[in-house]
Protein backbone atom coordinates (compact mmCIF):
# COMPACT_ATOMS: atom_id res chain seq x y z
CA UNK A 1 0.00 0.00 0.00
CA UNK A 2 1.37 3.47 -1.11
CA UNK A 3 2.05 6.42 1.59
CA UNK A 4 -1.21 8.36 -0.07
CA UNK A 5 -3.38 5.43 -0.01
CA UNK A 6 -2.10 4.83 4.18
CA UNK A 7 -3.05 8.81 4.56
CA UNK A 8 -6.13 8.52 2.88
CA UNK A 9 -7.06 5.46 4.88
CA UNK A 10 -6.15 6.93 7.90
CA UNK A 11 -8.68 10.14 6.75
CA UNK A 12 -11.53 7.97 6.15
CA UNK A 13 -10.94 6.28 9.43
CA UNK A 14 -10.63 9.37 11.86
CA UNK A 15 -13.87 10.69 9.69
CA UNK A 16 -16.22 7.75 10.81
CA UNK A 17 -14.25 6.66 14.28
CA UNK A 18 -14.73 11.16 15.26
CA UNK A 19 -16.68 12.59 12.77
CA UNK A 20 -19.58 12.37 14.64
CA UNK A 21 -18.26 13.87 17.50
CA UNK A 22 -17.00 16.46 16.30
CA UNK A 23 -20.04 17.24 14.03
CA UNK A 24 -21.83 17.60 17.87
CA UNK A 25 -18.96 19.66 19.72
CA UNK A 26 -19.43 22.18 16.68
CA UNK A 27 -23.55 21.79 16.85
CA UNK A 28 -23.40 22.33 20.58
CA UNK A 29 -21.24 25.65 20.05
CA UNK A 30 -22.82 27.05 16.53
CA UNK A 31 -25.84 29.22 16.59
CA UNK A 32 -27.64 27.27 13.77
CA UNK A 33 -27.87 23.50 13.04
CA UNK A 34 -26.58 24.82 9.49
CA UNK A 35 -24.05 26.81 10.95
CA UNK A 36 -22.54 23.60 12.65
CA UNK A 37 -22.58 21.84 9.10
CA UNK A 38 -20.42 24.84 7.98
CA UNK A 39 -18.21 24.48 10.49
CA UNK A 40 -17.88 20.80 10.30
CA UNK A 41 -17.70 20.44 6.42
CA UNK A 42 -14.50 23.56 7.20
CA UNK A 43 -13.07 20.82 9.35
CA UNK A 44 -12.85 18.36 6.77
CA UNK A 45 -11.74 20.38 4.53
CA UNK A 46 -8.66 21.14 6.90
CA UNK A 47 -8.63 17.56 7.77
CA UNK A 48 -8.01 16.68 4.11
CA UNK A 49 -5.75 19.54 3.00
CA UNK A 50 -3.56 18.34 5.85
CA UNK A 51 -4.03 14.44 5.80
CA UNK A 52 -0.03 14.63 5.43
CA UNK A 53 0.73 15.86 8.86
CA UNK A 54 -1.83 13.95 11.07
CA UNK A 55 -0.15 12.59 13.85
CA UNK A 56 -0.14 8.86 14.32
CA UNK A 57 -3.06 7.03 14.82
CA UNK A 58 -4.92 7.18 18.48
CA UNK A 59 -3.64 11.36 18.68
CA UNK A 60 -5.30 12.14 15.63
CA UNK A 61 -8.76 12.20 17.10
CA UNK A 62 -7.79 15.29 20.23
CA UNK A 63 -5.70 16.68 16.85
CA UNK A 64 -9.21 16.60 14.75
CA UNK A 65 -10.82 18.79 17.93
CA UNK A 66 -8.12 21.07 18.17
CA UNK A 67 -8.85 21.99 14.13
CA UNK A 68 -12.66 22.04 15.19
CA UNK A 69 -12.16 24.52 18.00
CA UNK A 70 -9.88 26.25 15.41
CA UNK A 71 -12.28 26.67 12.60
CA UNK A 72 -15.10 27.96 15.64
CA UNK A 73 -12.63 30.16 16.73
CA UNK A 74 -11.91 31.66 13.04
CA UNK A 75 -16.01 31.87 12.79
CA UNK A 76 -16.40 33.77 15.90
CA UNK A 77 -13.90 36.32 14.75
CA UNK A 78 -15.22 36.82 11.35
CA UNK A 79 -18.78 37.26 13.31
CA UNK A 80 -17.02 39.78 14.91
CA UNK A 81 -15.37 41.44 11.87
CA UNK A 82 -18.74 41.05 10.24
CA UNK A 83 -20.76 43.01 13.37
CA UNK A 84 -17.64 45.83 12.89
CA UNK A 85 -17.92 46.24 9.04
CA UNK A 86 -21.34 46.91 9.16
CA UNK A 87 -21.23 49.45 11.97
CA UNK A 88 -18.59 50.98 9.77
CA UNK A 89 -21.12 50.86 7.01
CA UNK A 90 -23.40 52.78 9.05
CA UNK A 91 -20.95 55.04 9.99
CA UNK A 92 -20.03 56.03 6.06
CA UNK A 93 -24.03 55.98 5.65
CA UNK A 94 -24.82 58.38 8.30
CA UNK A 95 -22.07 60.52 6.78
CA UNK A 96 -23.69 61.08 3.91
CA UNK A 97 -26.92 61.82 5.27
CA UNK A 98 -28.19 58.37 5.48
CA UNK A 99 -28.58 56.45 8.67
CA UNK A 100 -29.67 52.72 9.95
CA UNK A 101 -31.05 54.21 12.97
CA UNK A 102 -33.30 57.15 10.96
CA UNK A 103 -34.41 53.41 8.80
CA UNK A 104 -35.14 51.37 11.92
CA UNK A 105 -32.23 48.79 12.32
CA UNK A 106 -29.45 47.16 10.62
CA UNK A 107 -31.95 44.24 9.67
CA UNK A 108 -33.24 47.10 7.42
CA UNK A 109 -30.12 47.71 6.33
CA UNK A 110 -29.14 44.69 5.44
CA UNK A 111 -32.08 43.96 3.69
CA UNK A 112 -31.25 46.83 1.76
CA UNK A 113 -27.52 45.62 0.63
CA UNK A 114 -29.60 42.26 -0.60
CA UNK A 115 -31.42 43.93 -2.90
CA UNK A 116 -28.72 45.20 -4.49
CA UNK A 117 -26.95 43.68 -7.66
CA UNK A 118 -24.82 40.91 -6.27
CA UNK A 119 -21.78 42.72 -7.84
CA UNK A 120 -23.27 46.13 -6.70
CA UNK A 121 -23.00 44.92 -3.15
CA UNK A 122 -19.51 43.26 -3.25
CA UNK A 123 -18.12 47.03 -4.69
CA UNK A 124 -19.75 48.70 -1.61
CA UNK A 125 -18.36 46.00 1.13
CA UNK A 126 -15.29 46.08 -0.38
CA UNK A 127 -15.22 49.74 -0.60
CA UNK A 128 -16.62 50.57 3.25
CA UNK A 129 -15.34 47.46 5.33
CA UNK A 130 -12.58 46.34 3.55
CA UNK A 131 -11.59 49.55 3.10
CA UNK A 132 -10.60 49.08 -0.51
CA UNK A 133 -10.20 52.01 -2.97
CA UNK A 134 -11.62 51.81 -6.55
CA UNK A 135 -8.76 50.74 -8.48
CA UNK A 136 -7.85 48.18 -5.59
CA UNK A 137 -11.87 46.88 -5.78
CA UNK A 138 -11.67 46.75 -9.68
CA UNK A 139 -8.33 44.15 -9.34
CA UNK A 140 -10.21 42.24 -7.13
CA UNK A 141 -13.41 41.99 -9.26
CA UNK A 142 -11.77 42.87 -12.40
CA UNK A 143 -13.25 45.82 -13.69
CA UNK A 144 -12.24 49.18 -14.38
CA UNK A 145 -11.55 51.51 -12.00
CA UNK A 146 -14.09 54.48 -13.73
CA UNK A 147 -16.87 51.44 -13.65
CA UNK A 148 -16.46 50.71 -10.10
CA UNK A 149 -16.43 54.34 -9.45
CA UNK A 150 -19.62 54.53 -11.38
CA UNK A 151 -21.17 51.68 -9.85
CA UNK A 152 -20.45 52.72 -5.91
CA UNK A 153 -21.75 55.88 -6.71
CA UNK A 154 -25.43 54.42 -8.07
CA UNK A 155 -25.15 51.65 -5.43
CA UNK A 156 -25.22 54.01 -2.43
CA UNK A 157 -27.60 55.94 -4.28
CA UNK A 158 -29.89 53.19 -4.64
CA UNK A 159 -29.05 51.80 -0.66
CA UNK A 160 -29.91 55.16 0.20
CA UNK A 161 -33.53 55.24 -1.72
CA UNK A 162 -34.39 51.48 -0.45
CA UNK A 163 -33.66 52.67 2.91
CA UNK A 164 -35.99 55.65 2.01
CA UNK A 165 -38.55 53.63 1.06
CA UNK A 166 -37.99 51.11 4.28
CA UNK A 167 -38.44 54.12 6.64
CA UNK A 168 -41.41 55.31 5.06
CA UNK A 169 -43.11 51.62 5.17
CA UNK A 170 -42.32 51.48 9.46
CA UNK A 171 -43.81 54.82 9.67
CA UNK A 172 -47.13 53.79 7.51
CA UNK A 173 -47.55 50.69 9.37
CA UNK A 174 -47.00 52.61 13.07
CA UNK A 175 -49.68 55.28 11.83
CA UNK A 176 -53.18 54.42 14.01
CA UNK A 177 -55.80 53.36 12.04
CA UNK A 178 -58.39 55.98 11.31
CA UNK A 179 -61.51 54.07 12.09
CA UNK A 180 -64.93 54.72 14.41
CA UNK A 181 -67.75 56.97 13.81
CA UNK A 182 -66.13 60.14 13.80
CA UNK A 183 -63.81 58.72 10.91
CA UNK A 184 -66.09 57.64 8.33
Amino acid sequence: MSKTDRQTEQVEDLYRQAGPAVLGYLTRRAATPEEAADLFGEVLVVLWRRRRDLPPAGQDRLWLFVVARNVLANHRRQAVRHRQAAAALAEQLRAVGTTPTEHGSTLNLRAALDQLDPVDREIIQLSVWEEFTSAEIGTVLDLPAATVRTRLRRARLRLRHDLDLQDEDEQASRQPALTGPHHR
